[in-house]
């Protein structure tokens, strides 16, 4: 009966909000949690950040383009996460910068049907592709030089090149990648577009079980599918555990 009644009473739970802007964030506990004495686990309630992963870098932010004089000018995207309207507002925002026009030779669309993208060019501009550093790429073209008055892309656009994002954990085990063990505490599929806001909150919590001895602190970091960090740009990335002691029968 003892042993019936030690199994039915509620089991510790240990709910944790944590909020960090950094790459890796060490969360130190005010009080020592010790996982020794039971099977503690723990899961995520909830996620939230912004899609601020940077798909405009040094690596393809150079836009060359030739002009209805004969010359050859580069707009230079600033790094930052793009979308394709933002792409353009860019290029449009430089061109007038440059040459006060009304309305801008290069325009930059969305092709809603072909899922890829549409360059307007006026008449002597050419957009020169075939350079290294260019969104090419991202634009779902091929290296060639784009001088009609309307091209549509050879490929569907890439503007997230990550796919998705892993939330890792320094303490537990129990997941698997690409058929190795992994720190991987909770994972995000990624719809969003750059910019936009991330909110997760699954209906079934998987949780994870703790293997240190002793809790001091909990170090969190987020990866892509390769391993490799993710940089957030400083964005507050947001989310909820909740530890729990398992029951032993």
């Amino acid at each position: 009966m003892r042993d019936i009644e030690k199994n039915t009473r509620p089991l510790p739970q240990i709910p944790l909000e944590v909020k960090y802007n950094s790459n890796y964030f060490t969360l130190n506990l005010v009080k020592s949690i010790d996982p020794t004495d039971g099977n503690y686990t723990m899961g995520i309630t909830s996620f939230n950040t912004y899609n601020s992963m940077f798909n405009i870098t040094s690596a393809n932010n150079v836009i060359p383009y030739f002009d209805s004089l004969s010359t050859w000018y580069d707009i230079i995207l600033p790094p930052g996460a793009y979308g394709i309207d933002q792409i353009n507002t860019e290029i449009e925002r430089q061109l007038a910068e440059k040459f006060e026009f009304t309305v801008s030779p290069i325009v930059l669309e969305a092709n809603k049907s072909t899922l890829g993208s549409i360059i307007h060019l006026s008449d002597g501009y050419k957009i020169d592709f075939t350079q290294p550093n260019t969104p090419r790429v991202i634009l779902g073209f091929d290296p060639i030089i784009l001088s009609n008055s309307y091209i549509t892309s050879q490929r569907k656009v890439s503007i997230i090149d990550i796919h998705r994002i892993h939330l890792c954990c320094d303490c537990i085990i129990g997941s698997i990648r690409n058929g190795f063990s992994s720190n991987i505490l909770f994972s995000v599929i990624l719809n969003e577009p750059p910019g936009a806001k991330i909110v997760r909150e699954p209906n079934l919590i998987l949780y994870k079980h703790i293997y240190k001895l002793k809790l001091d602190s909990i170090s969190f970091w987020l990866e892509d599918d390769d391993g490799n960090q993710v940089d957030m740009h400083g964005e507050t990335i947001g989310f909820t555990i909740h530890m729990k002691k398992n029951s032993s029968l």
